[in-house]
């Protein structure tokens, strides 16, 4: 995936879940997902810069009963607007990816919030 670059946000679909296990759990945070068929989540891979976001280490929990049953959107670097708008090695802000908020940054301006103090 050298030619798409880095993997920098994950968007999960639950289609099905385990009658028993099966979570999606983050250790560097502390929690675990467990989610309800037809629900989603998202979170950052990596800083602005492409350089791994540490918190999102996460791994598939052992299911105990039943079937989990996902499918996974992998966000990649190559291209991306928001990119640009953080300072090198800073995290991406989640509110850039609404359009009606992205719309009132300027994207050669690094570091520029979108969002009005």
């Amino acid at each position: 995936m050298k030619n798409m670059r880095n993997r920098i946000g994950t968007l999960i679909f639950v289609l099905k879940t385990a009658e028993k296990g099966g979570g999606t759990v983050f250790p560097s945070i502390g929690t675990t997902i467990r989610t309800n068929a037809g629900d989603a989540f998202f979170w950052f891979d990596a800083q602005a810069d492409e350089s791994q976001e540490d918190l999102s280490n996460h791994g598939g929990c052992p299911i105990y009963e039943g079937q989990k049953v996902i499918t996974t959107l992998w966000i990649r670097a190559l291209n991306q607007p928001i990119l640009p708008m953080a300072s090198t090695g800073s995290p991406i802000d989640a509110s850039w990816l609404i359009p009606t908020i992205s719309s009132r940054f300027q994207p050669h301006l690094k570091g520029q919030s979108p969002v009005s103090p």
